[in-house]
């Protein structure tokens, strides 16, 4: 994934990438993905219909 990523973002970010993706897993713990998605699209302005996003 990490690689996958790096394609986007570009190679010279692979080590911060790497570690970002091997800390989700305890960032998760602390705050769900539904919620940290929610925050950040607050912070960015984006709007979306929930009821097309979460099961």
């Amino acid at each position: 994934m990490a690689e996958r990523l790096c394609r986007l973002l570009g190679q010279s970010n692979l080590k911060q990438v790497k570690e970002y993706v091997a800390r989700q897993e305890e960032h998760h713990r602390k705050m769900t993905f539904q919620d940290e998605s929610q925050t950040l699209s607050g912070k960015h302005q984006a709007i979306w219909d929930e009821r097309y996003i979460w099961d």
